[in-house]
């Protein structure tokens, strides 16, 4: 177990192994910087397979119980919002930019389509049914 004083001083109780790999030269000082900062330093390796996995999720075309089919990128053409600069095949080619440039294209594109609104008929054009699954519709009667 590690504990931590207000001036951040380790305390640990554990095993002979245990404070035999916490006193490895860098362990406290990864363990410090995780602490405060949050954040180790490969981060942009964890956040790119994050978002490859990501990535593979919006292009698969079916899913298994052994996971996710991915398009055979050599016959099927890529999709519509994918940027024409960036090739189309399987995400761990990508680099972290590519990633990020052909998600945000296909966020921007989702967006784009969320914002659309309907085609609406007016209802100056809209007519009643005459019928409404096999009954007919209420009579309109005027209250004086």
């Amino acid at each position: 177990m590690i504990t931590f004083d207000e001036e951040m001083g380790a305390h640990f109780w554990g095993t002979p192994s245990f404070e035999r790999f916490f006193n490895i030269e860098g362990v406290q000082d990864l363990l410090f910087k995780h602490l405060t900062t949050g954040q180790i330093d490969n981060d942009s390796n964890m956040e790119a397979e994050h978002l490859r996995a990501l990535l593979r999720q919006k292009i698969a075309v079916d899913t298994t119980s052994l996971g996710l089919v991915m398009p055979d990128f050599a016959v099927m053409p890529p999709p519509a919002e994918w940027p024409v600069g960036i090739p189309f095949c399987e995400p761990a080619q990508l680099t972290h930019e590519q990633l990020l440039v052909v998600l945000k294209s296909m966020h921007q594109d989702s967006m784009h389509q969320v914002q659309q609104p309907e085609h609406h008929t007016p209802l100056a054009q809209m007519q009643p049914p005459d019928e409404v699954v096999g009954e007919s519709s209420p009579k309109r009667i005027k209250v004086e």
